[in-house]
């Protein structure tokens, strides 16, 4: 008996481990450590209010059930923390954060318009574009990067500082001259008396990181926690409590402006393009003969798209056709490599390079290099950053910006003069999909001040990185967010068709059917106008442009006076015109 009772004691004993080793597991499978850092008025500590991005966070995760850990560090701790799997998830970070970590992310915010921030008895030498200050100092947030424009700026000193509160303390006693922050921040912090002799200038209109959740890629769980919170954060804008939130911190509340005197600057609009000035570099040695001719191109990523891959077949076609000595190179997507495919090139001693950059930005070192050399570069497709084109010969290819102007006309003329849109754009940081964004953006702004009456507005975005597997994926993401919005639109035709797959994965009908425009059309982009599923897009065809290029290039080489900027011709494409159009063979 004594024998029976033991063992039933050691049965019960180990039944009872095994519900707390699963319910250990439960408990850790429905806890999140979260990371922040002091940036009122989104995350705060001050007098126990947790910042308004703090209660969304916290609200979202819990709706699923999840017990939520945070901590507020310095933003290098923070962001550490969840690099190295010690905390789940950090808040408020930028694109480029969350992509350092490699992890998932969620889009908390947008932070757009771009502001800077002075005393009002500084002398003002803003008037609209970001080079007039230069020669001065801007403070800014560690760990937020503002855009390609800003971050490139150079003869600034610029001093990145770890709270709100630093940051403008530096310019209310004078330390700096501007601090560079969003509306909503500024907004914020003006409206404390401490703060009274500070003014806000009119905005440069530079694009912004959004804010985002980023969530430890070391977390096995990561996908089933991003999966809650876009659940969570759904649930509480659904029921009203978002909004509660954002009204609860009165974040609405505006502050004085200065009167707006000054010239507004748009990056790469096409008359600020028509100013630029490109490195004048003149041929080495000038070809009469076109078998004389040596040309590189060193492409971003052939394989990406049927686009690139036409346009390389052409380029291949009209060498051999001419007899020119082409050597054509691919980056891959990579631009770490890129930059030394360009080194590379630059040490065989090209007539000339015709480089599709990678980035707009970083791709700087291989540029100087090239120019530094005296080999010409002649970017392809896409533009780089304004500050690097003193190293460029100049550019063949599509008016980037304009494309995403047509794209925003055509969702206007579908949605009439309301509506919520949803955005995909192309490869981060990659300018081809920065001003696609911002023609798009900057017509539905002029179309808001033109018109009282005109309230369309983009309300999320996500990144497709031109890919149509990943565009597919962004729309999933987007539509556990929303359940309902007007417009969708999207960089290019190749990324549209994935997401109006994952669009008919829930039921996607012409009783529900949002108007998606695109700025580049593809062959099935071409089918989807016919049948109704895209409302419109942009011609653009990679065979005239590559040969474009190649012609251009070879009235280079020949020495004739070719212009800084040679644009490919582009058109809107709808239901009402698309008979008129040949269905493009990509």
């Amino acid at each position: 008996m004594r024998s029976f009772i033991l063992t039933l004691m050691l049965f019960l004993g180990f039944i009872q481990c095994q519900c707390l080793a699963s319910a250990s597991v439960e408990n850790k499978a429905n806890s999140v450590t979260l990371v922040t850092v002091e940036r009122p008025p989104y995350t705060s500590d001050e007098k126990n209010r947790q910042g308004f991005l703090t209660d969304i966070v916290e609200s979202a995760f819990k709706k699923e059930g999840y017990r939520v850990k945070r901590h507020t560090l310095p933003w290098a701790r923070a962001k550490l923390l969840v690099m190295s799997g010690e905390a789940d998830a950090i808040y408020p970070a930028s694109y480029e954060d969350t992509f350092d970590m490699n992890g998932e992310r969620v889009l908390l915010y947008n932070t757009l318009p771009i502001v800077l921030v002075k005393h009002i008895s500084s002398e003002d030498r803003w008037n609209g574009d970001l080079s007039s200050v230069k020669g001065r100092s801007i403070a800014s947030h560690r760990g937020i990067h503002f855009s390609q424009e800003y971050s490139v700026l150079k003869d600034v000193d610029k001093i990145d500082v770890g709270s709100t509160e630093q940051l403008f303390n530096l310019v209310k006693r004078k330390r700096v001259d501007f601090a560079i922050t969003d509306e909503l921040t500024a907004n914020y912090m003006l409206s404390k008396p401490a703060y009274r002799d500070l003014v806000v200038l009119s905005p440069p209109y530079i694009a912004s990181s959004e804010l985002y959740l980023g969530i430890s890629s070391l977390d096995e769980n990561a996908n089933d926690m991003q999966a809650a919170f876009e659940r969570g954060l759904a649930n509480i804008k659904a029921s009203g409590e978002y909004q509660a939130i954002l009204s609860a911190y009165r974040i609405e509340e505006k502050v004085r402006l200065l009167s707006d005197e000054t010239k507004r600057f748009t990056p790469l609009e096409p008359s600020t393009l028509r100013d630029l000035k490109g490195s004048g570099l003149l041929p080495t040695q000038e070809r009469a003969s076109v078998s004389e001719m040596q040309i590189a191109v060193i492409g971003f990523n052939w394989e990406t798209d049927s686009y690139q891959q036409t346009y390389r077949d052409q380029l291949e076609a009209l060498a051999a056709q001419k007899g020119i000595y082409l050597s054509i190179y691919d980056a891959q997507g990579s631009i770490e490599q890129q930059i030394e495919l360009v080194r590379k090139v630059v040490q065989s001693k090209p007539d000339v390079i015709a480089l599709w950059p990678v980035h707009g930005e970083k791709i700087e070192p291989a540029l100087q290099f090239a120019y530094q050399q005296n080999i010409p570069v002649f970017l392809i497709n896409t533009p780089v950053t304004e500050s690097l084109w003193q190293y460029v010969r100049g550019y063949i290819g599509p008016d980037n910006y304009q494309e995403g102007v047509l794209a925003a006309k055509m969702m206007h003329e579908a949605l009439g003069n309301k509506g919520r849109v949803l955005e995909i754009q192309g490869f981060p940081g990659y300018k081809t999909a920065v001003l696609r964004s911002l023609g798009f953006h900057q017509y539905l702004k002029d179309m808001r001040q033109q018109n009282s009456e005109f309230d369309i507005e983009v309300i999320d975005v996500a990144a497709g990185y031109w890919s149509r597997d990943k565009a597919y994926q962004a729309m999933q993401r987007l539509l556990r967010r929303h359940d309902n919005f007007d417009g969708l639109y999207i960089a290019d035709d190749n990324m549209a068709i994935g997401a109006i797959s994952a669009l008919k994965e829930v039921e996607w009908s012409k009783d529900y059917s949002p108007k998606i425009t695109s700025a580049t059309l593809f062959g099935e982009g071409y089918d989807a106008i016919k049948k109704g599923d895209i409302w419109g897009s942009v011609w653009q065809s990679p065979k005239e442009e590559a040969t474009l290029t190649i012609d251009t290039l070879i009235l280079y080489l020949r020495g004739e006076d070719v212009p800084l900027l040679t644009f490919l011709p582009i058109k809107p494409v709808t239901k009402d015109n698309v008979d008129d159009i040949q269905r493009p063979m990509f």
